[in-house]
């Protein structure tokens, strides 16, 4: 039963809603407890008694509830549990130099120094490890992952060097990375857990280094790692959720891509925006010092159905197409933006904005209603014009 109850605590539950009551349990004086442990585990109280405050418990600890509880913290591991012989050591640049420098020349660690790095060339990311001894390449492990990530590559090469220096029976492992975020989520080494209850002596040391500073290991690890993007991947190879996610986004995407150049729909808006619509809002829709009835007149000179009298003719509810204003024959986007010459007097901020925004030579639509640096300019034009009013 003792076994049970500690294998029960140890294993941390996936979703801390659903963890069993062996999760919660009283603290043991004389035991270090991680802060986020409350002093006292769940406990009913009857409404309207106040909760007994440990001198223990960490101060500001939030509690509270409608149901007079205590929340629910899980534990994550047993007060027994040894901690992992494991220190991951984040210095600034010039001390984590010295530090590396100190570290490789520890003759302790001189047959398990591993150098880590992670690369991502055409869409193809890959990891690799290399043991460096004496200034010289000794040993590499390329893992090509295909269609992944560099951080993905990095925590690959991490694993590789721990699970190999460990398997050679090697007691003071020194592992150099150049990625903190791929160190950082580095916490737990499975290889590490499963050689605790065999090795008692395992220590092993993750420090991060600068890149591409002239260290030879660290150039070595990132040659290694730009020849894993070459190969091709293993069909067993791990595929994190992430890469997964964004897969089935790009997928998504090109489909939606496709359709939207192939519907029958929105020709005008593709004339001037070959991009698919988004569910992010372009900066037209999203400014602040546009007015929002400025915003929907130019939004509808995107899409093609506007106030102007070709489309509100094509569309049955005038008679004739003809500008009003000087009396052209249709009055199309094309004709009120660049043509008309009752508007010519505002046009001239239009052009002064498109030279500022590096488009030379005579203006056409599509620049005017897709370049956001002339949304300002634009909007400026179409309440002058008072053509909408």
């Amino acid at each position: 039963m003792r076994t049970l109850v500690r294998e029960a605590i140890t294993t941390a539950p996936r979703n801390p809603k659903l963890a069993s009551m062996l999760h919660f349990v009283e603290r043991v004086p004389g035991v270090e407890w991680p802060p986020t442990v409350p002093a006292r585990g769940q406990r009913l109280r009857p409404r309207g008694v106040p909760r007994v405050v440990d001198d223990l418990e960490r101060p500001g600890a939030a509690f509270g509830s409608t149901l007079r509880m205590e929340p629910i913290v899980p534990v994550y591991a047993a007060p027994w549990a040894l901690p992992l012989p494991v220190s991951t050591v984040i210095l600034p640049k010039d001390e984590a130099l010295k530090a590396l420098e100190a570290a490789m020349g520890d003759e302790r660690r001189r047959q398990a120094t591993w150098l880590t790095d992670g690369s991502l060339l055409d869409g193809r990311a890959g990891g690799a490890a290399v043991r460096v001894e004496g200034g010289k390449e000794k040993e590499r492990i390329v893992v090509p992952l295909g269609k992944g990530q560099v951080c993905e590559g990095e925590m690959e090469g991490l694993c590789q060097a721990t699970g190999k220096a460990i398997w050679d029976g090697h007691d003071d492992v020194l592992v150099v990375a150049d990625s903190q975020a791929a160190l950082r989520g580095h916490l737990v080494h499975v290889p590490a857990l499963s050689a605790l209850p065999l090795r008692p002596h395992l220590t092993i040391l993750n420090l991060w280094t600068p890149a591409h500073i002239g260290t030879l290991g660290n150039e070595l690890a990132d040659a290694a790692a730009k020849e894993a993007t070459t190969r091709p991947p293993d069909p067993s190879t791990f595929v994190s959720l992430t890469t997964v996610r964004r897969l089935i986004q790009l997928q998504v995407l090109g489909e939606w891509d496709i359709l939207w150049k192939n519907s029958k729909t929105g020709g005008d808006l593709r004339r001037i925006d070959k991009s698919p619509p988004s569910l992010i809002p372009i900066s037209l829709y999203s400014s602040l010092t546009i007015a929002r009835k400025t915003s929907s007149h130019i939004s509808q000179l995107r899409t093609g159905p506007c106030h102007l009298n070709a489309y509100r003719f094509k569309s049955g509810f005038i008679t004739l197409p003809a500008c009003e204003a000087c009396g052209a024959p249709y009055e199309t986007r094309a004709h009120f933006l660049l043509e008309c010459p009752a508007w010519e007097p505002h046009r001239q901020p239009l052009h002064a904005a498109a030279r500022k925004a590096g488009i030379f030579g005579p203006l056409h639509v599509t620049p005017l209603l897709s370049e956001p640096k002339l949304l300002r300019s634009l909007a400026n034009f179409v309440e002058a014009t008072n053509r909408f009013m």
